[in-house]
């Protein structure tokens, strides 16, 4: 457990460092330590997606844009 909780010092958004404690605090018995951890996990993770998506939608319209030009002066 103390190499997560270093990783998540260093960097508190590290989803999979949140997800790996939460696993070990489950097998020592820490359930409440555990749903907190799995709780932090899950909202990096919707969070991390998010952005995955926006830069999706950038990189779409940036080759629609190099396809067609034209749709760019249209705005």
């Amino acid at each position: 457990m103390d190499c997560y909780q270093k990783a998540i010092a260093g960097n508190p958004n590290l989803a999979e460092a949140h997800f790996r404690l939460a696993q070990a605090y489950k097998r020592a018995g820490e359930n409440e330590n555990s749903e907190r951890e799995f709780q932090i996990f899950e909202h990096l993770r919707k969070s991390e997606a998010a952005v995955v998506e926006q830069k999706r939608r950038e990189v779409r319209q940036f080759v629609v844009v190099l396809k067609n030009p034209s749709h760019a002066l249209e705005k």
